[in-house]
């Protein structure tokens, strides 16, 4: 026996991009307020073999020398990887209150 109803009234408040957007900010911030290592670690190790690479290819190309944005991604990384360690220091303590 079928189940009858009325058609909805009114048109749809979803919005794809808008919609899609909170959900993964929603899922980003669950992830952080949990476990930030997963979030930041793979961005900053990232940076740094990036970093590593355009380093080695500085030394190669001319010796003794570093381009500016060698330095600024090797820096970015490894400030992103000592937020990501702080972050998941704050959040094994509070896991123990």
């Amino acid at each position: 026996m079928p189940v009858e109803y009325a058609t909805r009234a009114g048109t749809s408040k979803f919005h794809f991009v808008k919609d899609a957007y909170r959900y993964i900010l929603q899922v980003l911030r669950m992830v952080m307020y949990f476990n930030p290592l997963k979030v930041l670690m793979p961005l900053a190790l990232t940076l740094l073999g990036v970093g590593a690479a355009k380093f080695v290819f500085d030394q190669v190309r001319d010796l003794f020398y570093i381009a500016n944005n060698t330095v600024m991604i090797l820096m970015t990384g490894l400030i992103l990887a000592a937020i990501g360690l702080l972050a998941d220091l704050i959040v094994r303590s509070r896991e123990g209150a």
